[in-house]
């Protein structure tokens, strides 16, 4: 089996709010009939802007290979040029993913050696506009089965503890709580809400600092009893987190396919983080199939407690008939059928197809 054809479909993303992005259809096909596919793109960075990459610099490495040598594919291409597009390679190698599971009739996650076939959701919010309104919007996640809920808050400080203190108080004790207000704090600040997330018990405080502050992160952890959670997107891709593993700058490590460079290196994260007793919590993927690839990982893992919904983005399952749904108990099934395991909905991405690029 070798790979004979490689192409993006550009499609117009219409959003909730906001001007429309692009996804991307990556469709790599194979001289016996197999393809697979991935999508390119999220709702802040159009699939446009990686494109050219994809079929620039790894459509001429990759024709003629075989698909299942996708480690020394990843290897290969990640290496092309220094400059380079994390996205357009995460997106191949979920594609190349796609047709292993096809090839040995198993979805992906047994493919890759399954630990489980759930887990619980967490319901990730965000602008809302008051701690009232985060507090209405947790109580009815609770009341919907869901364990656990995170905030990502207006990045106003002393508006954060209030919001923070808020949810607390409506829920009560058993529901799980993150905290996530997207690298917004400097030190001070970090210190003083991460106190207050302390008190309340708080699952996790995320990304308080800046990606690249290492050092303030190190400091923080040393003086903070709430797991801290960073690396979404420390600089260096997948190379670099043993600095902070070794620096004891995390107590957890972060990863996607579509920021990480695909399923091959969201694995070694894994790993790495399992070594030292530390969990990887993946992060959503910013596009439907990208979620689902790494619903997939998160069944492969031993080390990764939750799979985070995004729920205040309505566009999250564009372009599948059957996304992956969270139960009345919280819980989030993982596809069964080969493959990635869902049904691409052709039909409307052709509706929206804006051309195809090969």
């Amino acid at each position: 089996m070798n790979i004979s054809d490689l192409s993006v479909q550009l499609v117009s993303w219409p959003q909730a709010s906001g001007p429309d992005s692009t996804l991307g259809v990556v469709k790599v096909e194979t001289n016996t009939g197999l393809v697979g596919h991935s999508f390119l793109g999220t709702n802040w960075r159009g699939a446009h802007f990686d494109t050219p990459y994809l079929l620039e610099v790894i459509k001429p490495l990759v024709l003629g290979r075989n698909p299942l040598d996708s480690e020394a594919i990843w290897q290969e291409v990640r290496y092309a040029r220094r400059d380079y597009s994390i996205r357009a390679i995460g997106a191949f190698d979920v594609a190349l993913m796609d047709i292993a599971g096809k090839a040995a009739n198993l979805p992906v996650f047994r493919l890759l050696g399954a630990y489980r076939s759930s887990l619980p959701a967490y319901a990730s919010t965000g602008g809302l506009d008051s701690p009232e309104a985060f507090a209405r919007e947790a109580i009815e996640f609770r009341d919907a089965g869901w364990s656990a809920y995170k905030i990502h808050p207006p990045r106003i400080p002393a508006v954060d503890v209030s919001v923070a203190v808020a949810v607390r108080t409506a829920v009560g004790a058993e529901m799980k709580l993150m905290f996530d207000p997207v690298s917004a704090y400097g030190f001070p600040d970090a210190m003083r809400v991460g106190r207050e997330l302390e008190e309340l018990g708080y699952e996790w405080f995320e990304d308080p600092l800046d990606d690249a502050n290492i050092d303030g992160y190190i400091k923080l952890r040393e003086k903070m009893s709430i797991p801290i959670m960073a690396t979404e997107y420390a600089p260096g891709g997948f190379e670099s987190l043993h600095h902070w593993v070794s620096q004891g700058a995390t107590d957890m490590l972060r990863a996607d396919v579509t920021v990480k460079g695909g399923i091959a290196p969201v694995m070694k994260i894994a790993h790495l983080a399992e070594a030292f007793h530390m969990n990887c919590e993946l992060h959503h993927g910013g596009n439907a199939l990208a979620n689902v690839a790494n619903l997939h990982v998160s069944g492969a893992i031993s080390n990764c407690e939750f799979y985070e919904v995004v729920i205040n983005d309505t566009s999250r399952n564009f372009g599948l008939v059957d996304p992956p749904e969270v139960d009345s108990e919280g819980m989030i099934d993982i596809p069964e059928n080969p493959g990635l395991g869902v049904q691409i909905d052709f039909d409307l991405l052709n509706h929206h197809a804006i051309q195809t690029l090969e």
